[in-house]
C-alpha cells in the first residue's frame, strides 16, 4: 500500500527538541477511537486542566503491534527518545504507555486473552489536541475519511510522535508522550466493541415474570393501550355481535414485560481504561464523564509480574541507563501499563 507519511525515523535532538516522529508499522486499533474524544486525566488521574480551568477532552486509542515488528521499527526510536530524558537510568515508576502480551490486568488475567492482544503490543497513543486526520488511499490520491467511517477493530498505520516527559514536580509520574499526527487506513477489521452490551434474552430469559398483586397487564385508570378496543385509530367494539351471546369472554390478559432493576451505585467499567488501580487493593472508576473519587475492592491482586531475562544483544546499542531490547518480554519495563 502506498503511503506519504514520513520515513521511518526523523529524530530532533537540538534545543527546542520537539521529540522523535516514526511511521508505525502497520497495527490493529483495540480499544478506543481516533477520532471521538473523553475527558482527559493525568498519570494520576486528575484531571487535565486548560487555561480557563476546564478540562480537556482526550482522543486516545490502542494500537496493536506484532511484537517482532514493534521490536524492530518502534522501540529503537522509544527507547532513544527516552533516554534524552533520562541518560543516567530510567526511574522504575517510568510510565511508557504500552501493554504487552505476558502482562496480566487488574483482574488478574492475561492481556493476551483479549481480542488482537496476543502476540501483540499495544501502544496507547492519544493527545488532548484536536483529533488527527485520517486519510484513505482512492487507488489515485489521498482522501480524508469522515470520522465514523473507521471504528475499533480496523487496521492502520500511524504517524506517532515520542516525547520524553521528565516532570518538574515529584508527585508527577515520568513518561514518554505517545502522540498521533496523522493515520492511514488500511483495511477493515471486525469491529471490538466494548462497555455493556444489552441481552434481555440472556438476562431476562424466554417471557417476563408472572404479574405481582396489583399489577395489571392493561393501563389502570388511563387512556387504553394501542391497539386495544376503542383506542385512537382503531374502530370501537360493539357490545354485542350478530350471532353472538350478548357478553363476549374476556380474553385473558398477557402479562406485560417487566423493566430491569436499576443498579444500585456505579456499576465497574469493562474498559480498562477507564479503571485506575489505586495501588492499595482498591481502584477508581471513569463514570458518567469522571472519575468516582471511591475506593471500590479490587476484583483480583494482579500477579508479580514474571522474571524477565538479561538484556539482548545486537537489537539497540545501549548505552548508560538506556532500558533493555524489549525481546521476550522487555526488560527494564514495567508491569502493567500505568493508567494515563
Amino acid at each position: 500500500m502506498r503511503t506519504h507519511l514520513i520515513p521511518l525515523i526523523a529524530t530532533a535532538y537540538m534545543s527546542g527538541d520537539l521529540g522523535t516522529t516514526i511511521k508505525s508499522p502497520v497495527g490493529r486499533i483495540v480499544w478506543g477511537h481516533p477520532c471521538k474524544s473523553r475527558p482527559a486525566t493525568d498519570n494520576n488521574n486528575l484531571p487535565k486542566l486548560d487555561k480557563d480551568g476546564k478540562q480537556l477532552m482526550e482522543v486516545s486509542f490502542g494500537l496493536a503491534i506484532p511484537e517482532a515488528e514493534f521490536h524492530a521499527q518502534v522501540w529503537p526510536a522509544m527507547a532513544a527518545e527516552i533516554q534524552k530524558g533520562f541518560p543516567n537510568g530510567i526511574p522504575g515508576n517510568f510510565s511508557y504507555k504500552m501493554t504487552q502480551p505476558h502482562e496480566i490486568d487488574n483482574k488478574g488475567k492475561p492481556y493476551a486473552e483479549r481480542e488482537g492482544y496476543a502476540g501483540h503490543v499495544v501502544l496507547a497513543v492519544s493527545t488532548v489536541l484536536e483529533a488527527p486526520p485520517v486519510f484513505q488511499w482512492t487507488g489515485t490520491q489521498w482522501a480524508q475519511m469522515q470520522s465514523d467511517a473507521i471504528k475499533c477493530g480496523d487496521y492502520v498505520q500511524v504517524e506517532i510522535n515520542f516525547k520524553v516527559n521528565v516532570p518538574t514536580k515529584p508527585t508527577h509520574t515520568p513518561s514518554v508522550y505517545v502522540n498521533p499526527r496523522q493515520i492511514a487506513f488500511v483495511g477493515y477489521g471486525t469491529e471490538i466493541k466494548s462497555g455493556f452490551q444489552a441481552d434481555p434474552n440472556a438476562t431476562f430469559g424466554a417471557g417476563p415474570a408472572a404479574l405481582p398483586a396489583g399489577a395489571s397487564a392493561t393501563p389502570i385508570g388511563g387512556a387504553p393501550a394501542v391497539g386495544m378496543p376503542g383506542a385512537p385509530g382503531n374502530p370501537a367494539m360493539p357490545a354485542t355481535m350478530p350471532g353472538a351471546p350478548s357478553a363476549l369472554p374476556v380474553a385473558a390478559a398477557s402479562p406485560p414485560p417487566v423493566a430491569p432493576a436499576i443498579p444500585a451505585g456505579p456499576q465497574r467499567p469493562l474498559d480498562p481504561t477507564h479503571i485506575h488501580d489505586n495501588g492499595n487493593g482498591t481502584e477508581q472508576w471513569f463514570v458518567n464523564g469522571a472519575w468516582d473519587g471511591g475506593a471500590h475492592p479490587a476484583p483480583g491482586a494482579a500477579p508479580a509480574a514474571p522474571a524477565l531475562p538479561p538484556p539482548a544483544t545486537g537489537f539497540v546499542q545501549q548505552a548508560a541507563g538506556m532500558p533493555g531490547a524489549p525481546v521476550a518480554g522487555m526488560p527494564g519495563m514495567p508491569g502493567a501499563m500505568p493508567p494515563r
